[in-house]
Formats: structure tokens, sequence, C-alpha cells
């Protein structure tokens, strides 16, 4: 159901060149506007049960947590040096 005019505020969105194509094509296979196409996909975004976690319990990725082992404290705040340098050759 399309709210009342006076409902309504004016946003300004930017969309991506390929976002903007696919709404259009998907507007003209739908007949509906943009705006109208926007407007119900923001709907289902709110409506999404925002305590769904994003990985949720039974993520195969937790299995990954403790397999491995080192000496080094600092990994979270300097992975890139980890990753990217021998760590080694400082």
């Amino acid at each position: 159901m399309l709210p009342m005019a006076s409902d309504m505020i004016r946003t300004q969105i930017y969309l991506s060149s390929k976002q903007h194509e696919q709404l259009k094509t998907r507007g003209e296979q739908t007949q509906k506007t943009m705006a109208s196409l926007i407007r119900e996909a923001v709907d289902r975004y709110l409506s999404e049960d925002q305590d769904t976690p994003i990985f949720p319990a039974d993520d195969p990725l937790f299995d990954l947590i403790g397999i491995a082992e080192s000496d080094t404290v600092d990994a979270s705040v300097n992975h890139d040096k980890y990753l990217y340098e021998n760590p080694h050759n400082e």
C-alpha cells in the first residue's frame, strides 16, 4: 500500500551503475517505479529480525576457533604485519 504523499519524505541516495540498471530493469518487468522498489526493499530490511546473529551458533566457522596455537599475542591488532610481512625480519 502506497503511503500518502504527505507521509513521505524525499530522500536522495546514491546507487552504483549496476544497482541502478538492475532496478530499472526490475521496474520495467514489474511495472513499478524505482522508488517503490526501493521502499519495498527498505520495508523488508526493516522488518527482518534484528536479533538474528550474523553467524548462527551452528555455523561451521566456529569450529575453527582454537584449532591453532601461537606465541603471538598481538595478532588481532597487527594481523597485516603477520600476513604480509615476514615478522622474523624486523
